[in-house]
């Protein structure tokens, strides 16, 4: 009867629900983390891509008319 309780604890503890403040600091870290490739990719890029809408702003300019 001993080992019955002791494998029905062991079961209960295998099924546990997690804590609920584990998932939001996770989606908290995966967010940061996704701020931060954010800002380091338009760094990097962000004088191309300013050049890029500059170039077709003044192609349309002459198009349209």
């Amino acid at each position: 009867m001993v080992e019955r309780l002791v494998n029905e604890e062991d079961r209960k503890m295998l099924f546990a629900p997690k804590e609920k403040g584990n998932g939001l600091v996770e989606y908290t870290i995966l967010l940061l983390a996704a701020v931060v490739l954010a800002i380091a990719i338009l760094s990097v890029l962000g004088p191309a891509i300013f050049d890029l809408i500059s170039f077709l702003q003044g192609c349309s300019k002459y198009t349209l008319v």
